[in-house]
């Protein structure tokens, strides 16, 4: 598995999702970045969740930042988050009757509105810009959107994906 945050190509865009979760109160915290085939920024989010029965359930909540594409206008998606047993559970065919079953039947039927989508697990270190964008939201008071932009918290991980395209070329 790769460690290092690859941009996808035309007409793809990249949503990177990750997700916080607070046990003892069932709270998620997730976040999501939408990026184009040169590692910009299109939208950003940060979302909280309340009653939330378990951490695999949050992944699959914060694999609903593709509703955020999907309403930017985008038709091309590459979905990315670092819990894999999300990611498997959305790629598999046969029904899911765990907790996140609900969610995971509501991904597939949100997908099926691209015209191409798929759903990849990735190694944190190439998903800290959501990951942060996840931790950002447990510290302020609402929900907050980015059109173009990122909290300053992610930016230095955004860099970083950055300049490592550039040592690639």
């Amino acid at each position: 598995m790769n460690s290092i945050w690859k941009p996808p190509q035309e007409p793809f865009v990249k949503v990177n999702f990750d997700a916080g979760f607070k046990l003892t109160l069932h709270h998620s915290y997730y976040g999501f970045v939408i990026r184009n085939s040169k590692g910009l920024v299109m939208r950003s989010g940060t979302i909280f969740n309340k009653f939330v029965s378990n951490s695999f359930t949050v992944e699959a909540i914060a694999c609903q930042a593709l509703d955020f594409a999907r309403e930017t206008g985008f038709s091309h998606a590459q979905m990315q988050g670092d819990s894999s047993t999300a990611i498997v559970k959305i790629n598999q065919v046969l029904p899911d009757f765990s907790d996140m079953g609900t969610y995971i039947e509501e991904i597939n039927i949100k997908a099926s509105s691209f015209q191409h989508i798929s759903f990849h697990h990735v190694d944190r270190r190439a998903n800290m810009v959501a990951h942060m964008l996840a931790k950002v939201r447990m510290s302020i008071p609402k929900d907050r959107f980015w059109v173009e932009d990122l909290p300053a918290a992610a930016e230095v991980h955004l860099a970083r994906d950055l300049s490592g395209l550039v040592s690639q070329i």
